[in-house]
């Protein structure tokens, strides 16, 4: 009987999938759903403080979370965005980080143009519909931006723009060319702007063993195997 007491409530189907589909990743859905029941429950009795929190309270926070998560993990690939049962049990709806604001680029138009021609990125129009989602991917291309600009103060704005475009469709007419099964080496384009990916020789871009990649392609069959 103190079982039946004990037991979380179990909050309106509508209520979780209200959450469920504010995640980035639609899958295992079931999951999810228990999972999200949980974390109600548990910010109810007091697990972000200690505080406790009544059910439209813990509602609206974890909802808050998850679309902040989306923000963040959108722009991924899905394979690289973990299922929301993992997220959630995870508790990383507690994580400070989820609490970042991503500054909107000066140039939003621009950056969505350059956005658009990176691989497995979406046209032009549906990043602008979906702009939260690809903000952090958007910042890093307007930090690309930027440090082109000083670097190059006598060159004007609107040719650098068109430098970090150009650079971004021949990497993405270079991955057309790659195999199906090393499309998982397209990095998410955060990384690839920040780290200045577009000033690597075209070259590097081709799949060949000789580049070293045959090489990670065997250590992953070697980690799926263990």
């Amino acid at each position: 009987m103190a079982d039946l007491f004990d037991a979380p409530p179990t909050y309106p189907e509508a209520v979780l999938l209200s959450i469920y589909n504010q995640y980035p990743r639609k899958d295992g859905r079931p999951a999810a759903l228990k999972r999200i029941n949980e974390a109600l429950d548990r910010i109810c009795q007091g697990e972000i403080d200690g505080a406790p929190r009544t059910q439209i309270e813990a509602i609206e926070f974890l909802r808050l979370k998850v679309e902040e998560a989306r923000r963040l993990m959108g722009a991924r690939q899905k394979k690289f965005i973990p299922l929301m049962a993992t997220w959630l049990n995870g508790r990383r709806y507690l994580r400070p980080e989820l609490a970042q604001v991503v500054e909107r680029p000066k140039r939003m138009v621009e950056c969505v143009m350059i956005l658009s021609a990176y691989p497995t990125m979406p046209v032009a129009k549906a990043i602008m519909e979906n702009i939260e989602v690809f903000l952090p991917a958007l910042a890093a291309v307007d930090k690309a931006l930027e440090r082109k600009e000083d670097e190059m103060p006598h060159v004007w704005p609107e040719k650098i723009v068109c430098r970090l475009r150009g650079r971004t469709e021949l990497y993405a007419m270079a991955v057309k060319q790659w195999p199906v099964e090393d499309l998982k080496y397209v990095p998410n384009p955060v990384k690839w702007f920040s780290e200045a990916r577009y000033e690597q020789p075209e070259s590097s871009w081709q799949r060949k063993p000789a580049n070293g990649f045959e090489q990670e392609r065997q250590q992953l069959r070697n980690i799926t195997l263990q």
